[in-house]
């Protein structure tokens, strides 16, 4: 597997805990404490883990259903 495929494998499984899963726990797993996010709306950003794990709680809370990540 090369770097690239890693990176990628690791993005999917990230995804995949958050939007198809609905899995904090296991969202959170991949997160850095230093992570910082930008969503593509509105006051959707965040800074620092605890700050990107209540917007990861907020989000699943709101997913009405499952999606698969492709």
């Amino acid at each position: 597997m090369t770097g690239n495929e890693l990176i990628w494998d690791t993005v999917k499984n990230f995804c995949r805990c958050w939007f198809e899963e609905r899995d904090l726990a296991g969202a959170a797993s991949y997160l850095a404490e230093d992570i910082t996010f930008v969503g593509t709306g509105k006051a959707e950003d965040a800074n620092g883990k605890t700050a990107m794990l209540d917007y990861l709680r907020r989000d699943i809370a709101e997913i009405r259903e499952p999606f698969q990540v492709i």
